[in-house]
C-alpha cells in the first residue's frame, strides 16, 4: 500500500539507478496526462509501464452548469479516478447529490462556483452524500471535493436536525478489498479543500471512517436562531489488524463497529492515520465549539484560526451507546475567543504550540460518569463492569443524617467517626451510591443499579460531592438525597475511556443489541466484557508551549479538579509548560508565534515514546496545482 500523497504509478524495485534514469520521463508523462487526461493516446506509453490495478484511463468530465441536474449527470458519467469539473455560476439545490465513486469534483473557485442549499427539512437529507466502499487505484486521491462555496438559502430558517450534516462523508472498507485499505474499515487519501461553508443551517461536515485532510476551508457558522458546531469526526469502522488481547490476526472478513476498533488499536501519533483539519479558518458564535468528535475519532487540528467559540470539544463515554474520541493532536493554531477551551472527555490529546487572544483557560477534562448514571454506560460507581474497580466490599456503608439544601451537593452521617479511608488526591473516584434511589435500567446491568455521586472533599462527617442536578435525554443525573437514605461508598481506580486511557481489548457489539451487551472479541456468548483497558499502558495527555494574550501560559485546566477525580497529574496528563523557544507559523492566514517550540517531548505512559508531528503541509495537499508527488522507488522492469 502506498503512502499518502504518493502517485499510483507503481513499479518493480531494483535500485536507485533506474529511477534516476526514468524520473524525467515519468514527469513528462504526468504533465501531459494532467493537462489533458484523455481516455487514450497520451497515456498509452504510461499504460505500458503501470503495474497492478493503477487506473490508466482517467477522464475529465465537464458539467454543463453548477445546477444539481448537470453536476449529477456528470457524476453519473464518471468512473473511479475521473474528475468532474463544475463551472463558475450559482445554483440552488433542493435534492441530495449521492456519490459512491472515487472521483474528484472540482469547482471553479470559492467565489465563482456557489451552491445554495434549499433542502427540505422533513427528512434531514445531506447536500452531498458521499459513500466510499474501497480505496482508489487512481492517482492522487480516493476522493476530492474542491473549489466552491456552499451556503443556505434561508440563513434564519429551520436547521437540519442535530448530527445531520450538509456534507456526509463515509468510508467503509474491508481487508479483503482490492487494493487493500491502509487501515481496514477506513478509506484513506480523501481531501476536501478550498471551500467556503457560509452560514449553513446546521452541522456542515461529518467524516466517518476516512483518513485524509480538509484544508483551506473557510467556515462561518450562523449567528442567528440556530447555532451549531460545524464539524464532527468518527472512526466507526476502524478495525485493527490483530486481536489486541491475543495478538492473533483478525479474520479478513471482520469489521469492527461503533468505534470500538479504534479503541483497540495503537495510537500512531505523528502519522497520517488521522483526519486532518489544516490551514482552515473557522468562525463560530461565542457559545459554540468547533467540533464534537466521538466513536473512536482520531483527529488533528493544525495551522487553523478559530474565531469565537471555545476550541475543540469531544464526546466521551456518556449519553450515546458508543465510545468517545480516541485521540487528538491540536497544535500551531490561533484562537481568538474570550472563553475557555472546550472539554476533552475521553482518550488522549497532544496540545501544543497554540497561540490565543483571550482564551481564559486551556483544555479542560471531564469524566461525566463519575457523577451520572448514563443510560448506555452506567455510572462509574465501583460496580460497573466496564470500569477498573477496586472490587470487594464497599469501603463504607451507612445512613444519611443530613443533606444540603439542594439535596445533591453534600450528605452528612453523624453516626460515622470519620472517612479516613478516602483520599481524594490519589487519582481515584470514591463513588457514593444511594441505595434508595434506583437508576433506570437496573434490571440489565449492576452498574445501573443506583444513582450516585462522587466525593470531592471531606469536611468532618460531611461529604462534599461532585454532582449534577436534573435529568436529561441521555441518562440519569446525580442521586438526590434525603435523611434516612442508605449509602455505600466504593472505589473506582479508572473509568472506562476517561482522558489518558488508551488502547484496550476489542469490544464486539452483538447484532440487534446495544453496546452494553458487548463482549470481548471474538466471543458473543459467555462472560460479559470487563474493564477493556486492563493490562494496557496508559496514553496520557500532554500540553506544552501554549500562550494567551493577555492570560499568559495555558496548560491543562485543572481548576475544577472535582470534575476529574480519577485523573492525576504525572500519570494521566502532563503539563510540561514552556520548552525551548522557536518561532513558528500558527493559524490561517499564518502569523508568527514566537513562543512555539520544535523541541518535542517524549510521550506515552513513561514519556519515552518519541514524537514528531506529521509532515506539514499534508502530502495530500501537494497535488493542488495538478502535479502529483513523485513515486518512491519507481523502477522499470524489462
Amino acid at each position: 500500500m502506498r503512502g499518502a500523497g504518493q502517485s499510483s504509478l507503481v513499479f518493480w524495485y531494483e535500485g536507485c539507478f533506474w529511477y534516476t534514469m526514468i524520473s524525467p520521463m515519468i514527469s513528462a508523462i504526468s504533465s501531459q496526462f494532467l493537462s489533458a487526461r484523455p481516455r487514450s493516446g497520451a497515456w498509452l506509453v504510461a499504460g505500458m509501464l503501470l503495474f497492478g490495478s493503477a487506473h490508466t484511463d482517467a477522464a475529465v468530465i465537464n458539467a454543463k452548469s453548477a445546477s444539481r441536474t448537470d453536476v449529477g449527470a456528470a457524476v453519473a458519467l464518471a468512473n473511479d479516478g475521473d474528475t468532474v469539473m463544475v463551472p463558475a455560476g450559482s445554483a440552488t439545490w433542493i435534492t441530495t447529490l449521492t456519490i459512491i465513486k472515487n472521483i474528484q469534483i472540482i469547482g471553479a473557485g470559492e467565489s465563482s462556483t456557489v451552491i445554495t442549499e434549499n433542502l427540505p427539512r422533513t427528512n434531514n437529507i445531506p447536500l452531498f452524500d458521499i459513500s466510499l466502499t474501497h480505496e482508489s487505484s487512481a492517482p492522487d486521491y480516493s476522493f476530492r471535493l474542491s473549489g466552491m462555496k456552499i451556503t443556505s438559502q434561508n440563513q434564519n430558517g429551520t436547521a437540519l436536525a442535530s448530527d445531520k450534516p450538509f456534507i456526509a462523508l463515509t468510508g467503509v472498507t474491508h481487508a479483503t478489498d482490492a487494493p487493500a485499505p491502509y487501515v481496514s474499515g477506513c478509506v484513506s487519501r480523501v481531501r476536501l479543500d478550498h471551500m467556503t461553508w457560509d452560514h449553513l443551517q446546521g452541522l456542515a461536515f461529518v467524516a466517518n471512517s476516512c483518513l485524509g485532510v480538509a484544508d483551506h476551508i473557510t467556515q462561518i457558522t450562523n449567528t442567528g436562531a440556530y447555532q451549531s458546531y460545524p464539524v464532527k469526526i468518527k472512526m466507526e469502522t476502524w478495525t485493527p489488524n490483530v486481536n489486541p488481547a491475543t495478538g492473533d490476526p483478525l479474520p479478513k472478513s471482520y469489521l469492527a463497529a461503533k468505534g470500538f476498533g479504534s479503541w483497540a488499536d495503537d495510537p500512531y501519533w505523528g502519522t497520517d492515520k488521522f483526519w486532518f483539519f489544516e490551514d482552515c479558518n473557522f468562525t463560530v458564535p461565542g457559545n459554540t465549539n468547533i467540533c464534537d468528535n466521538l466513536q473512536g475519532a482520531r483527529v488533528v487540528f493544525r495551522h487553523c484560526t478559530i474565531n469565537g467559540g471555545g476550541g475543540m470539544a469531544t464526546h466521551g463515554m456518556e449519553g450515546e451507546a458508543d465510545p468517545g474520541i480516541k485521540q487528538a493532536e491540536i497544535y500551531n493554531n490561533y484562537f481568538v475567543t474570550d472563553r475557555q477551551f472546550g472539554q476533552h472527555r475521553s482518550g488522549s490529546i497532544l496540545y501544543f504550540n497554540n497561540k490565543s487572544t483571550g482564551l481564559t483557560k486551556g483544555v479542560s477534562f471531564y469524566t461525566y460518569r463519575q457523577s451520572r448514571t448514563e443510560s448506555n454506560w452506567g455510572g462509574a460507581d465501583g460496580t460497573d463492569r466496564y470500569d477498573n474497580n477496586a472490587g470487594g466490599s464497599p469501603i463504607y456503608t451507612g445512613t444519611v443524617t443530613g443533606v444540603s439544601s439542594d439535596k445533591v451537593s453534600s450528605i452528612t452521617d453523624n453516626n460515622r467517626v470519620n472517612f479516613n479511608l478516602i483520599d481524594v488526591t490519589d487519582g481515584a473516584i470514591y463513588s457514593v451510591n444511594n441505595l434508595d434511589d434506583p437508576a433506570a435500567g437496573s434490571s440489565f446491568d449492576a452498574g445501573w443499579k443506583y444513582k450516585h455521586a462522587s466525593v470531592a472533599s471531606i469536611n468532618g462527617k460531611t461529604l462534599e460531592l461532585t454532582a449534577e442536578i436534573g435529568s436529561g435525554t441521555y441518562g440519569n443525573f446525580s442521586a438526590e438525597w434525603a435523611v434516612g437514605n442508605h449509602y455505600e461508598i466504593r472505589k473506582v481506580i479508572a473509568a472506562y475511556g476517561q482522558p489518558g486511557q488508551g488502547k484496550g481489548n476489542l469490544l464486539n457489539t452483538v447484532t440487534g443489541q446495544d453496546s452494553y451487551t458487548t463482549y470481548t472479541y471474538p466471543g458473543t456468548t459467555g462472560a460479559k466484557a470487563t474493564y477493556p483497558q486492563a493490562g494496557y499502558p496508559l496514553e496520557p495527555c500532554y500540553a506544552w508551549n501554549n500562550t494567551d494574550t493577555p492570560n499568559g501560559y495555558l496548560n491543562f485546566n485543572t481548576d475544577n479538579a472535582s470534575s476529574n477525580l480519577s485523573l492525576k497529574s504525572g500519570r494521566d496528563y502532563f503539563s510540561l509548560s514552556e520548552r525551548a523557544i522557536a518561532t513558528q507559523d500558527v493559524g490561517y492566514p499564518a502569523q508568527s508565534y514566537t513562543r512555539a517550540t520544535n523541541s518535542y517531548p517524549g510521550i506515552g505512559a513513561n514519556g519515552t515514546t518519541p514524537y514528531t508531528p506529521y509532515t506539514y503541509p499534508h502530502p495530500l495537499t501537494a497535488p493542488a496545482d495538478g502535479q502529483p508527488s513523485a513515486p518512491e522507488n519507481l523502477q522499470i522492469k524489462p
